[in-house]
């Protein structure tokens, strides 16, 4: 292979490596439990991330013959990663949202008109937050409707919350999740759906009264923790989170009434916590939400009859590539369920984005919350 042809094709293959590198460590990510693995296999999939590109030096091969023989065999492998890469985006476009679903826009929130300065916190990722273009401190409303056409009357124009993924840390802070809350609170919603991933740290237990708070105190309030959840005292958490008045349904179902009528709640926190819990037959002719941290588990979900489906984990990558999209998904489908709306049999899945991070980095990718109402009628109107 002459140099020209090398330099012509180095480009496909280093974006063909990173794909194959990106898709297991998404697979990976999406198995497992421990805090110390999760972490060494990220340390791994990094280190290979940059070191296996020398395969692609063809002054290695003259030097080293077996690196030669590895480095055209994986350029091969790459630019097949490359190729892979292209149909999944493709796939990825043509996405269609269900029908069920009616886009009614997106608003961008205002936290700093509450807190007359950014909230983005001391330190480097108070820094790295502001950097322009960081979405990080900058979240939207999202609103849907959903035309459900089997819907009880009663529940029609019902209003559902559904937020994520906060991660309470140093960034943003406090006051910043805060004001938040209480602009989600303006909306008055009937019911609030969250699901997981609440700290990321003991010391911010604190913060949960004078968050969530905001929200629990005047609406019916559900939720389940997340993998994050479990490393920070879970138990601590969820006694918590009651203590404001969310119910919390972890592993277990719930019968909730609204408006008169039964609806209930079923919460599955796996891989990480509890076990996949049993429907009751007496529930299974009720309005049926499942909570689940993974959008991986949707797919039980709808299996047991649920008909809406609210998941968060994946954060919609927080970095969009333009045309490409989210490349780091911590599930074991990749970016099949990265953010908005699915079809799963006859249930409709919604993936948030989240409200926070473990680290402080969104591009094209803003901290979200969704408004949610129902109808029991159709409309023109198609998101």
């Amino acid at each position: 292979m002459n140099s020209l042809c090398v330099l012509f094709l180095l480009p496909f293959q280093l974006a063909g490596h990173a794909t194959l590198i990106v898709v297991c460590h998404n697979w990976w990510y999406g198995r497992l439990i421990g805090r110390r693995l999760t972490d060494a296999v990220q340390l791994i999939h990094l280190a290979l991330l940059v070191l296996m590109p020398f395969l692609f030096v063809p002054i290695l091969w003259d030097q080293y013959p077996f690196v030669q023989l590895i480095g055209q065999y994986y350029s091969y492998l790459s630019l097949a990663g490359f190729g892979l890469l292209i149909i999944v985006t493709i796939v990825r476009y043509l996405r269609i949202v269900p029908s069920e679903v009616v886009c009614l826009g997106w608003e961008h929130l205002n936290p700093q008109s509450y807190l007359g300065h950014s909230g983005s916190g001391p330190g480097w990722r108070g820094r790295l937050a502001m950097i322009p273009g960081n979405d990080v401190l900058h979240p939207v409303l999202r609103r849907y409707e959903l035309n459900l056409g089997s819907l009880d009357p009663l529940l029609n124009g019902l209003k559902i919350l559904h937020i994520s993924d906060f991660h309470f840390g140093k960034t943003p802070t406090r006051e910043w999740y805060q004001a938040v809350m209480r602009m989600c609170g303006l909306e008055s919603p009937d019911l609030v759906l969250f699901t997981g991933d609440l700290v990321d740290g003991l010391a911010q237990h604190d913060w949960i009264p004078s968050t969530l708070g905001h929200l629990s105190a005047s609406s019916t309030s559900v939720g389940i923790l997340g993998n994050h959840d479990t490393w920070y005292e879970p138990k601590m958490i969820e006694r918590r989170l009651r203590n404001i008045g969310f119910q919390m349904v972890g592993g277990s179902v719930l019968q909730i009434q609204l408006r008169g009528k039964p609806i209930c709640v079923m919460g599955n926190e796996l891989p990480w916590r509890g076990s996949q819990p049993v429907v009751p037959e007496e529930f299974k002719n009720q309005f049926l939400i499942a909570l689940c941290h993974s959008p991986d588990e949707s797919t039980w979900a709808a299996q047991n009859g649920a008909q809406l489906i609210f998941s968060g984990h994946v954060h919609g990558g927080q970095i969009r590539i333009p045309l490409i999209g989210p490349v780091i998904m911590p599930s074991r489908y990749g970016r099949r369920f990265d953010s908005g709306w699915f079809r799963i049999g006859k249930s409709l899945l919604h993936v948030s984005c989240g409200l926070g991070g473990s680290q402080p980095v969104r591009w094209c990718c803003p901290p979200e919350v969704t408004m949610i109402t129902l109808r029991g009628s159709g409309h023109d109107q198609s998101c």
